[in-house]
């Protein structure tokens, strides 16, 4: 045999040895994701402990369920997500210490229906984040795969950005401005301090969303001085959240609570 030969048959060799292990590794992967291998009933702190795949929220009438990843340790990563007879992994971060269960919410968009979760990703010493995402299956898709959507900090805080400007005025009084025709004044005089000086507002340490009357998400504002580490709550962001037939997150009737 000579050489060329060699290597050619060598290749074919490794190719289909890669083809036999993707096989196997996809094969073991579906073997996991059975339905039968997924609890029956939501979990609660107890029987999370002693299961792998833990059903976390459910909307039965659907057929939509999601379950946790259950790897016994603090990292709550990683859920399994099942619509009608699809079962689809992502790596998604599920929960915190806290033990908040996601939360959902079924919504019609055109012709599709959309199922919205709220996972509590961060939660601690004056911060709790919960992170949007939405899952739905193509209907113009004959296979009907189960497709995600998320409504990213990134994307929420440059609505906010664009849509709220801030001044303080030499009395200490917070002007904040929504789209340039909606007023809000938050009194800054409990901060004054010879060695606070305002730099700006942020937000994102706190960040909830709520299904009771639409979609809402609500954001702590807090104000930022120099010499003080710690940023200081002065009250909140609350808007309606509008999905678009394109899957694109709006916020919408943007107001400030003191």
């Amino acid at each position: 045999m000579n050489v060329k030969r060699k290597y050619i048959f060598w290749g074919i060799a490794v190719i289909l040895a890669g083809i036999v292990i993707l096989y196997l590794s996809k094969h073991q992967a579906n073997k996991e994701l059975s339905i039968d291998k997924l609890d029956k009933n939501i979990t609660n702190e107890d029987t999370f402990k002693k299961s792998k795949f833990p059903l976390l929220a459910e909307i039965p009438e659907k057929n939509f369920y999601i379950y946790g990843i259950n790897d016994n340790t603090d990292s709550y990563k990683g859920i399994i997500v099942r619509y009608g007879n699809e079962l689809k992994k992502y790596d998604i971060k599920y929960m915190t210490p806290m033990f908040v269960l996601p939360k959902l919410k079924d919504i019609q968009i055109g012709q599709e229906d959309i199922i919205l979760c709220s996972f509590n990703t961060e939660s601690g010493s004056e911060v709790y984040i919960e992170d949007l995402y939405g899952f739905y299956q193509d209907s113009k898709d004959s296979n009907s795969s189960l497709n995600i959507i998320n409504f990213s900090a990134n994307n929420y805080k440059k609505q906010l950005n664009e849509a709220i400007n801030y001044k303080l005025q030499s009395d200490n009084v917070l002007d904040i401005i929504i789209n340039k025709k909606d007023l809000y004044d938050i009194d800054l005089k409990n901060f004054a301090d010879s060695n606070w000086n305002f730099e700006k507002i942020s937000y994102g340490n706190n960040v909830s969303f709520s299904f009771d009357n639409g979609v809402n998400i609500t954001l702590g504002i807090e104000a930022i001085f120099t010499n003080i580490a710690t940023p200081q709550y002065i009250g909140s962001i609350k808007a309606d959240v509008v999905i678009n037939e394109d899957k694109s997150f709006i916020l919408d009737n943007i107001k400030v609570e003191k």
